[in-house]
């Protein structure tokens, strides 16, 4: 089938007379006209996949994903790819797109699409690709579980691994016996396959398995030891707590009385399981245990817990690790004497318990934190710096903007000024435009300029219009997907989040001299095509439409490349409107 749509239809869009439809539709098309524009669309996806080039064919893959409608011709061409085409990416790209049809696979075609994941799985060349592939098979759910039992049997072991860690998360019961297996080292050799094991049966959260897992912990190597008493606590069967009240009282190894207080405080929620913990506090020494404990407190739930965190908080010589998590369980426990107790930290002469306060009340969204936090934001550590930049936004408190300008202008690790930028997105004030242009022009550090991007785009303020245009005309990028965390990506949310106002700018970007420029753009208005499906502002689906010449003339090339495969995207996302 030739690529392309009928001469008349081709005019009306081509001359601008896309508004004489009859159907009544908001984009002024016919019936007839969007039918064989979707065609075309459709049409040159399909050829992607067949396209000499793997980065079109892994992009064609993925896009056929996100189509509303799939074709069975689609779906077989991606099998097709998943068993045998020879790059891995094109391989990962098509059982992505397989997992995550729209309506869902369902029956035997899902699990004839899990079969064909899971065999590619085996072969896999590396642990990225298998992580890839594994996401698929979880993506499919429930009717992909034959076929990680069946990877369950393995010759190797990281195929082996990762079959338990999909179980685990897809947590159908069903696999109790499978896992149970994969856990005795009897049976399974590899000790990261048994931890992974013990790791899903904790998922499963079966009580079945507590004889097991108490075995395991017992005899085990320290790493598949560690995993089975979490699985213990995330079980939370009371059968387990003699059992972990042994460890946490005798165990040798720090590691593991310190997991066995997690895993304590999640299973003994009375009087007597707080008494437990505090004695163990008094005789611990290491600072790591003694943290697990007070979390452990924390994980009780129990009232009687409020006054043995306290004095943890506020007695003097506590190292900073202890004292912190004995906030955060206080926080956990939100009783009006554990809320108390924090307020009153805040008054601490101790800049340390000030700050495990405000750290702990700004995690559970306390307005009475942003003093303290503010004044963190000088903090001589980094990480903690950040993450008063990350409580403040999350606080909404105006008054950190100032601090937050100075820190995303002269902070010397870029992890904060990625914090600051993205904190003075969420106080939603649009005086820091300027300042937010500033640094994705001059930021050395290139996840700071996508964070500030991000931020532009949600702070929608047409005046970063023209710094966005010239940041995406000149971006680099070798991913034709535009993944996660990109700066070229970052710009085209943005300018997604900018439409209507942008929309004139993202159409002369289509035909921009620079590659990256021309696919973000399309992706950007596939973005904004999905936010105008929940709009009902009138220029936003104006504007889109009148994209649709300009998508309609990349598609009739001869060759398929990723303009058109981005384009064809955008194409079904605005005739899905």
């Amino acid at each position: 089938m030739p690529r392309g749509i009928g001469l008349a239809a081709a005019l009306v869009l081509l001359l601008g007379g896309a508004g004489i439809g009859s159907s009544g539709s908001d984009l002024g098309l016919t019936e007839s006209q969007r039918t064989e524009l979707l065609q075309l669309a459709h049409r040159t996806l399909l050829d992607g996949v067949t396209s000499p080039s793997p980065r079109v064919r892994a992009a064609a893959a993925w896009a056929l994903g996100s189509t509303a409608e799939v074709s069975s011709e689609a779906v077989t061409l991606l099998v097709r790819l998943v068993r045998e085409d020879p790059s891995w990416r094109v391989k990962t790209a098509a059982a992505q797109a397989l997992a995550t049809l729209p309506a869902g696979p369902g029956g035997e075609v899902a699990s004839s699409i899990a079969d064909a994941v899971a065999e590619t799985l085996r072969r896999a060349p590396d642990e990225r690709t298998r992580r890839a592939l594994r996401e698929a098979l979880l993506e499919i759910g429930m009717p992909a579980v034959p076929s990680l039992l069946g990877l369950l049997q393995d010759p190797e072991t990281a195929v082996r691994r990762i079959a338990a860690f999909a179980l685990g998360k897809i947590g159908d019961p069903q696999a109790l016996p499978s896992l149970l297996r994969s856990l005795d080292p009897r049976r399974e050799g590899a000790p990261e396959v048994r931890r992974q094991a013990a790791q899903a049966l904790g998922e499963l959260a079966l009580p079945e398995a507590v004889p097991a897992l108490q075995a395991a912990a017992e005899r085990e190597t320290l790493s598949v030891r560690l995993a089975a008493i979490g699985a213990l606590g995330e079980i939370r069967s009371p059968e387990a707590v003699p059992f972990l009240r042994r460890l946490l009282e005798g165990a040798e190894e720090f590691l593991v009385r310190a997991e066995a207080a997690l895993a304590f405080g999640k299973v003994a929620h009375d009087a007597e399981g707080v008494r437990l913990l505090q004695n163990a506090l008094a005789r611990e020494d290491h600072p790591l245990v003694r943290s697990a404990i007070a979390l452990g407190l924390g994980q009780t739930q129990r009232p009687e817990a409020v006054s043995p965190l306290v004095d943890l908080l506020s007695q003097g010589a506590q190292p900073e690790s202890v004292r912190r998590a004995a906030a955060w369980a206080l926080a956990q426990l939100a009783t009006p004497a554990a809320q108390e107790a924090l307020y009153r930290a805040l008054e601490a002469p101790q800049e340390e318990i000030r700050q495990a306060a405000a750290f702990a009340l700004g995690a559970v969204g306390s307005p009475s934190a942003a003093p303290v936090l503010r004044r963190s934001l000088d903090d001589p550590d980094p990480e903690d710096r950040a993450r008063a930049a990350q409580l403040l936004a999350s606080l909404q408190d105006v008054a950190a903007r100032d601090p937050l300008v100075r820190l995303l202008r002269s902070d010397r690790y870029a992890s904060v000024r990625r914090a600051a930028a993205e904190a003075l997105a969420a106080l939603g004030e649009t005086s820091v435009v300027p300042v937010l242009v500033e640094a994705l022009e001059g930021d050395p550090d290139r996840t700071v300029r996508a964070a500030s991007a991000a931020a532009l785009g949600a702070l929608r303020d047409p005046r970063a219009l023209p710094a966005l245009q010239r940041a995406l005309e000149t971006a680099s990028t070798d991913d034709p997907l535009l993944e996660e965390g990109t700066l070229a990506r970052a710009l085209a949310e943005a300018l997604a989040q900018l439409a209507p106002e942008s929309l004139p700018v993202l159409q002369r970007l289509l035909e921009a001299e620079s590659e990256t420029a021309r696919r973000a753009a399309a992706f950007s208005l596939e973005l904004s095509a999905q936010r105008a499906a929940s709009s009902t502002d009138p220029l936003l689906t104006e504007g889109l439409a009148q994209a649709l010449p300009v998508l309609h003339d990349l598609l009739l090339a001869d060759r398929v490349t990723l303009e058109q495969v981005y384009a064809a995207r955008t194409l079904q996302a605005i005739l899905g409107l």
